[in-house]
C-alpha cells in the first residue's frame, strides 16, 4: 500500500512538473520575458544589482538609491533572485525554471503536510491540487515572492507539526528563523506573531508549567528576531532610518484608500502614476513641500 502511494506521488510530480515545463516554453515568446515590467521590473533591477554590483538604473527610469535608502519593497525574495542570478549567471530562462522546479518541490511539501495532518489520501488531493492551481504555475514564472512564500510557508507548518511530535526548542527556533525570513518577504505576517506566540504557551502549557510554556514561545520570537534584525540594522546603519523591513506600507496604505482610488493603478493625487523606481523623488518632493 505505502508503495502505491509512492507511485501516485511520483505522477503527481511528474504532472506538475509537465504543466510547468509547457507554461515555460510559452513564456519565452512573452514579450515582458527579457524586460519585466512593475514590481517585477524592481525586483529584477535589484537582484541584479546585488549580483553583479552594478546599479545603473534601467533606461528611462531614475535611480532608485537602493543603496542609500532604506528597503522600499520587503528584501526578501530580491536576495532570493539575486542568489539565483549569481548561480545562473543572469539566465532569465534558468531562473524561471528553477522557480517552477521550487514550485514543483512545494507540491511534494504539500503531500508531507495535508499527509500529516489528515493521512496519505488527502495529501494526495492537497499535492494533486497544488501541481494544477494555475495562480501558482503563473507566479512561478513571474519575478514576484508567491513561490517563495509558498515554500516558506508549507516548511513553517512542517516544522511545526515536527515540534508536535517533538517539542524540540531547536524545532521551535527553526520555525521562528522560517517566521521572520517569511516576513522579510511579505512583512503583513508579523500580525501572526502574537497569534503564534499565544497558541505554542497554550500547547506547551498542557504538558508543563505557564513558565516554560513562555520560554518555549519565546524561542519562537528569538528565531523571528534573528531572521529579521539584520534588515533593521541594516535600515539604521545604512539609511539611518528605524524602519523594521521596508518603507512601503505608507504610500500603499493611501494609495488603496485616497478619494480617487480606483483598485488598480498605482496612483494618488499627490504623486500621480508612479513605480518603486520614483519613490525616492516622491519622498523628496513631499519633504520639500
Amino acid at each position: 500500500m505505502k508503495a502505491k502511494y509512492s507511485l501516485v506521488l511520483g505522477g503527481v510530480i511528474v504532472l506538475a512538473a509537465i504543466f510547468r515545463l509547457l507554461f515555460l516554453f510559452e513564456l519565452r515568446v512573452s514579450p515582458d520575458f527579457a524586460a519585466p515590467r512593475f514590481d517585477a521590473g524592481y525586483h529584477d533591477y535589484w537582484a541584479r544589482g546585488l549580483a553583479t554590483g552594478d546599479w545603473t538604473p534601467p533606461a528611462y527610469r531614475p535611480d532608485p538609491r537602493i543603496q542609500a535608502s532604506p528597503y522600499f519593497r520587503p528584501p526578501g525574495y530580491p536576495y532570493f533572485l539575486a542568489g539565483l542570478y549569481r548561480i545562473f549567471h543572469g539566465n532569465l530562462l534558468w531562473v524561471r525554471a528553477a522557480q517552477m522546479a521550487m514550485g514543483v518541490l512545494n507540491c511534494l511539501l504539500a503531500y508531507f503536510f495535508g499527509a500529516g495532518l489528515f493521512g496519505r489520501r488527502p495529501g494526495l488531493v492537497y499535492s494533486v491540487l497544488m501541481s494544477i492551481y494555475w495562480s501558482f504555475i503563473n507566479f512561478e514564472g513571474e519575478f514576484l515572492e508567491p513561490v517563495l512564500l509558498v515554500f516558506l510557508g508549507l516548511v513553517f507548518f512542517l516544522l511545526v507539526l515536527r515540534w508536535l511530535e517533538k517539542r524540540s526548542p531547536f524545532i521551535l527556533f527553526a520555525a521562528g528563523l522560517v517566521t521572520g525570513i517569511y516576513a522579510l518577504t511579505s512583512p503583513n505576517v508579523l500580525l501572526f506573531i502574537p497569534v503564534a506566540v499565544l497558541w505554542i504557551a497554550f500547547v506547551r502549557a498542557r504538558d508543563d508549567t505557564w513558565r516554560i510554556a513562555f520560554r518555549n514561545a519565546g524561542v519562537y520570537v528569538l528565531g523571528a528576531v534573528v531572521a529579521i534584525g539584520p534588515a533593521t540594522i541594516r535600515n539604521a546603519v545604512v539609511a539611518r532610518d528605524t524602519v523594521l523591513i521596508s518603507s512601503n506600507a505608507g504610500i500603499n496604505l493611501y494609495i488603496g484608500n485616497n478619494e480617487t482610488a480606483d483598485g488598480f493603478s498605482a496612483s494618488a493625487p499627490e504623486v500621480g502614476e508612479w513605480s518603486c523606481f520614483e519613490f525616492p523623488g516622491i519622498v523628496n518632493r513631499l519633504e520639500r513641500e
